[in-house]
């Protein structure tokens, strides 16, 4: 018995490889990202971007913690890092399907929609 409720907490705790929402697809493992049926080339800090958007879909999402997890860092590196980061991944996925994804909370942050 104890052995099988080992195995479902092992189970119970593996970690998500694959993230999807609206035609996007981010594979962890892989390292890629799919848009529909196209591969996205994206920066290794879009990729990370992305990759916490998909974590949190739905979420509102504060800056600081967006630039915890991306910079691993306390504070907010530069005032517009994040924006032009943010610009560059919504044109990215703009350009492939016309779609917005993402939407701005003013004052606060961002929101995977």
């Amino acid at each position: 018995m104890a052995r099988i409720r080992s195995l479902l907490r092992r189970q119970g705790s593996a970690r998500k490889t694959v993230f999807e929402h609206r035609g996007l697809r981010l594979d962890v493992l892989g390292r890629t990202v799919h848009l529909r049926d196209d591969i996205l080339e994206l920066t290794r800090r879009e990729y990370a971007l992305l990759a916490v958007f998909l974590q949190n879909p739905g979420r509102i999402l504060s800056r600081n913690l967006i630039c915890e997890r991306i910079w691993d860092c306390d504070e907010e590196p530069d005032a517009n890092l994040l924006d032009v980061y943010m610009s560059r991944l919504r044109t990215k996925l703009q350009r492939s399907t016309g779609l917005s994804y993402f939407r701005t909370v003013r004052g606060v942050g961002y929101q995977l929609e």
